[in-house]
């Protein structure tokens, strides 16, 4: 019994010393030198772009509605990779049962890529 107490307490001392580690999101719009200096993906030499970061998280409101906020980073390496861009949000319109809301968009672009305007975005009902 004594042994099975020693392996909870150091079993717990791991977990929370795991949970402590966790490095902090970036907050929105502030990318590092390393983010923008990349050309490549360190393990994929010939891939077009790369997703740097997609978390998602879920909670209820006051009137016990499912919110949903979701963050993706892109790179995007070259011209090949601009379709990676795109981003489609499925959502269940019917009856107005799902909306989207509150969308934000930074776009940090080179001068090889072709600058999109507002007018250009595909809005579909």
């Amino acid at each position: 019994m004594r042994l099975f107490q020693l392996f909870s307490i150091l079993f717990i001392l791991l977990v929370c010393q795991k949970l402590s580690a966790q490095s902090s999101l970036p907050t929105f719009g502030a990318y590092s030198a390393e983010e923008l200096n990349m050309k490549e993906c360190s393990f994929d030499k010939e891939a077009n772009a790369i997703v740097l970061l997609d978390e998602a998280f879920s909670d209820y409101d006051d009137d016990w509605e499912l919110i949903t906020k979701r963050r993706v980073r892109i790179k995007i390496l070259n011209e090949k990779g601009i379709a990676q861009g795109n981003i489609v949000i499925p959502f269940y319109s019917r009856d107005k049962f799902e909306y989207i809301r509150n969308i934000e968009v930074l776009l940090i672009q080179e001068i090889k890529f072709p600058i999109l305007t507002e007018d250009q975005f595909i809005r579909r009902k």
